[in-house]
């Protein structure tokens, strides 16, 4: 059984004065919050991260981390 926790990552369109950057570690560490808690009730889960982004630099920090 998995589950997946959705990212969504805008950083070309959004940062030239709406708002801030963001580090990829301050997105994980809800998605670790999210998971250790949706683990409590359902054990056994894979953990899986859907990640949508503008930024192709972003994927590839993400796999690397």
């Amino acid at each position: 059984m998995y589950n997946r926790f959705r990212v969504h990552i805008r950083r070309t369109d959004k940062l030239q004065g709406e708002a801030k950057f963001h580090a990829l570690e301050n997105y994980m560490v809800h998605v670790e919050d999210w998971f250790q808690q949706y683990e409590i009730h359902t054990p056994g889960v894979t953990r899986r991260v859907f990640l949508a982004t503008d930024d192709p630099l972003v994927a590839d920090e993400a796999k690397s981390k």
